[in-house]
């Protein structure tokens, strides 16, 4: 039903990296507010913050939110090679990508990588978070 919002674990984390500052500032208020007792970490601005990203999902990490195109200063990292790095390091957790490219074609490429689902930065916040719920 239209209204019902997915329950999620209390403390659940999620990690999200994103070039975007913007992006990382909605990200970092919104997703505490719609999910109660999130505990939420974003990165991005550097390369070395995707290190960080990357060990801080070993660590301790139940979604991990990764944007499909981070154009950083001095690289330019893929989401889905990342996600296979994550996935091939052991990471059992969710791994959801943020693009703005959800094609039938893109979504392929998504699951290929490892991938759980695609949200797409179009969606609404209140969709965003009941796909990240299902």
């Amino acid at each position: 039903a239209e209204g019902v919002h997915p329950t999620f674990p209390l403390n659940v984390h999620i990690l999200c990296v994103d070039d975007s500052p913007i992006t990382r500032k909605c990200l970092d208020r919104v997703l505490p507010q719609r999910i109660p007792g999130a505990v939420v970490k974003v990165f991005g601005e550097t390369v070395s913050d995707v290190a960080l990203f990357k060990q801080a999902v070993a660590e301790q990490c139940d979604i991990a939110i990764v944007d499909q195109n981070l154009s950083l200063p001095g690289a330019d990292i893929k989401g889905t090679d990342l996600i296979k790095e994550l996935v091939s390091a052991g990471y059992t957790g969710l791994v959801c990508v943020h693009s703005a490219n959800c094609t039938a074609k893109d979504m392929a490429e998504y699951l290929k990588s490892g991938a759980h689902c695609a949200v797409d930065k179009d969606m609404t916040w209140g969709e965003k978070v009941k796909l990240l719920g299902h």
